[in-house]
Parts: structure tokens; C-alpha cells; sequence
């Protein structure tokens, strides 16, 4: 029972009570204080009724004192409920944009709670029901936002600059405004990941690259992107950088023999010579390559040359090619290389 509603049924129950003694006996009742005030004896002079209903008042009392205490534990409890279910919220955020806070917990059960989720790696789950937790929902509709490809500010969200959500945004926006990746080539403060992020995205764009590779740590796949971009004439053709390029990407040497097939296209018949034994004579990958090269610009005496430096179990098939051609006859070229 609710304290107001004690509150009324004790002042109707006192009231009737008062009433109905008073109807029966309207005499009162002296009761001499069993101590004196002032050197005086003092006694109270009461109806009866009301020395009847002073019993239900001390009782009532009792009871209101007690159902208060219940009622402020109650409150301290859910208090303390409410602080640690918050705080748990706060922890599955954390845990799932990648950062980890030490909390304690009141509640030994919400406490356990948080311990097993301690031991897992959250991962969100966008297209479920909404929770009801503003600040998850939010969060799960910025990722969902995000996977579409659209740019959401994941600082709002205190996401770590180093979380992969970070990364993900910045490619977004960068796919959305190329103009984006030139400002971060040209920051100094950006890592190593960001700018090469920037230029791979610059080098889908019609944007004059050049400028900025210098001051990009080039891998692998940025290597490959900046050769494919040279093929593609986007990029002008530096023999220099092209061989360093070859070389960072770490191409085996079919995928060399490939590419220097197709920079055919757009060199002269002495650059593409002189590019395919520069590249070989630093990289032994692209020997078969430079080979290819003398095979198909007809220098049989060269290639000749060139396959004595090598064992007669190497390149075998090249051999088979020069024996052939110097008796008078012609094969496929591509059929000795495995093109």
C-alpha cells in the first residue's frame, strides 16, 4: 500500500473511530504525568475517544516510519539499479567501438554481467530490431549509414581514430569528394594508411597524381594501382619509378612478363627495351620478361647473348624458340612464354 493511501485510511479509520466512542461516551480521562514540570504535578485531561485512538496513532506511526524506510531502500536500490544498467550500456558501447573502460558495478548481478561481456568481442548487427537505447540505435544507424556508403562523422560517436569504422569513413568520403584527398596528401599529420588511401582514391579521378607521390609510403597494392594508372596514361611513364614500382609490388615474374606485354601499347620499340633490361638486370623476376622482349622485337643474336648467362636447364622453352626461328620457322611467341 502506498504511504498516501496509509495516510488517508489511517485519518478515515481514526476519524470514525473518535466518532463513534464519542457517541457512546462523551466523559474524558485524567492522566497524572509520572513527573513533575517546573515543581508542579501535570496532568493531561483527554476525552476518551481520543485516548482510544491514540493506540491506532502510535500503531499507524509505527507502521508509516516503516513503510518510509522500505520505501527509501527501495529507491536507493533502484537508484543504484538504474546507475549500473547506465553504465552498462556504456560498456557494450565501448566494446563495440573498440575501447575498453574499467567500471565497477554495485549490482553483484549486473557486475557478473559485465565480467562475461568482458570476455567477448561485440560485434553490431544493423538490420535487427531497434533496442529502445537511443545512444546504441544511433550508433547501429550511423554503421548501417556507413556500409552504404555514406559519410557519417564518427567523431559524435567517440569512435578511436585508429577503429576501422575511422577508415571506413574516410573512404567513403573520399569516394564522395575527391577534393578531400587532396587536403589530407597535402597534411603532414596524417599516418602512413590515410594518405595512401587518399591517393588510391585520387587515382580514380582524372587529378594530375604525380605531385603527391613522394610524400606517400607506397605498398604493394598502391604500387600495382600507380603501374595500372601509367598503363592507363593517366600517370606519365618514369622508367625509374616504374621499376621501383615493379618492384614494391612484389610482382612474380609471369605477372612482370604481363605487364611489360601490355606497356607495349604505349612505349616506342627502344624505350620498352630499355625499361625491360633495366627492370631485369635489378629484379631477377623480370628476366623471362626482358626475354619475352628481345623474342618479340626479332633480336634473336641479343636474346641469344643473354640466355648464356643462365644454365641450359633455365628457360627452356626460350631455347626451343631461338632453335626454332634460326631453322626458318615461326611459331607463336606467346606459346613458348604461356601467354
Amino acid at each position: 500500500m502506498r504511504l498516501r493511501t496509509l495516510v488517508i485510511v489511517w485519518a478515515v479509520f481514526s476519524l470514525v473511530v473518535v466518532l463513534y466512542t464519542h457517541t457512546l461516551t462523551a466523559a474524558e480521562y485524567r492522566y497524572p504525568l509520572p513527573f513533575l514540570l517546573w515543581g508542579d504535578e501535570y496532568e493531561i485531561v483527554l476525552p476518551v475517544a481520543v485516548w482510544i485512538v491514540l493506540p491506532v496513532a502510535v500503531f499507524f506511526a509505527i507502521v508509516c516510519v516503516a513503510a518510509l524506510v522500505n520505501k527509501v531502500r527501495a529507491f536507493l536500490f533502484s537508484s543504484r539499479v538504474r546507475h549500473d544498467y547506465a553504465k552498462l550500456i556504456e560498456q557494450i558501447y565501448a566494446q563495440t567501438i573498440g575501447t575498453h573502460e574499467s567500471l565497477s558495478f554495485k549490482n553483484p548481478k549486473i557486475d557478473e554481467i559485465s565480467r562475461v561481456l568482458q570476455r567477448f568481442e561485440l560485434k553490431p548487427l544493423p538490420n535487427t530490431v531497434p533496442s529502445g537505447v537511443d545512444k546504441i540505435d544511433a550508433f547501429l544507424n550511423a554503421y548501417k549509414a556507413l556500409g552504404e556508403g555514406e559519410v557519417v562523422d564518427m567523431r559524435q560517436f567517440r569512435v578511436p581514430n585508429d577503429s576501422p569504422l575511422v577508415a571506413l569513413e574516410r573512404q567513403n568520403r573520399l569516394a564522395k569528394n575527391p577534393q578531400y584527398a587532396l587536403e589530407i596528401l597535402k597534411r603532414n599529420t596524417e599516418s602512413a594508411d590515410t594518405k595512401r588511401s587518399a591517393l588510391l582514391a585520387l587515382l580514380q579521378t582524372t587529378t594530375d597524381v604525380a605531385p603527391y607521390i613522394a610524400n606517400v609510403e607506397i605498398n604493394d597494392e598502391l604500387a600495382r594501382a600507380l603501374l595500372e594508372s601509367m598503363l592507363g596514361k593517366q600517370l606519365g611513364f618514369d622508367s625509374d619509378k616504374a621499376e621501383a614500382f615493379v618492384q614494391l609490388a612484389h610482382y612474380d615474374s609471369k605477372q612482370i612478363l604481363v605487364f611489360m606485354r601490355r606497356l607495349k601499347k604505349i612505349l616506342s620499340p627502344d624505350m620498352w627495351l630499355a625499361f625491360a633490361e633495366q627492370t631485369a638486370n635489378k629484379n631477377e623476376e623480370a628476366e623471362l620478361a626482358y626475354l619475352y622482349v628481345l623474342a618479340d622485337l626479332e633480336m634473336i643474336e641479343q636474346l641469344k647473348e643473354r640466355l648464356k648467362h643462365h644454365t641450359p636447364e633455365e628457360f627452356v622453352a626460350v631455347r626451343a624458340f631461338v632453335e626454332l626461328r634460326e631453322n626458318g620457322k615461326n611459331y607463336p611467341l606467346q606459346a613458348f612464354f604461356c601467354l
